[in-house]
């Protein structure tokens, strides 16, 4: 009926079909996760920009002081902005 080497094939196949996303989410788990995007904006009081504004970015994820705090001062036209926020995806990517 079937040649052993199409057997052959069509078990590769199979097997390459069931592993492809075992693969990807192995890939996911150990890849960068963004917590936040670049983050920019303008302080102002009574309508005009203010300089020289210390402005501190916490975040929380997971437990506390897992990512460490950042502060800015607003430059020239009260503007201030903060990198975005990365983190090891580890597990999260797999358990909810």
């Amino acid at each position: 009926m079937f040649t052993s080497m199409f057997l052959r094939q069509l078990v590769r196949f199979a097997v390459m079909i069931s592993l492809t996303p075992i693969a990807g989410v192995a890939m996911g788990m150990f890849s960068e996760l963004v917590l936040f995007s670049d983050v920019e904006g303008v302080v102002p009081q009574d309508g005009v920009p203010v300089e020289g504004v210390e402005i501190l970015q916490e975040i929380t994820y997971q437990e506390p002081g897992r990512i460490p705090s950042q502060t800015v001062k607003t430059g020239a036209g009260g503007r201030f902005t903060f990198a975005r926020v990365t983190t090891g995806s580890g597990l999260s990517r797999v358990i909810p």
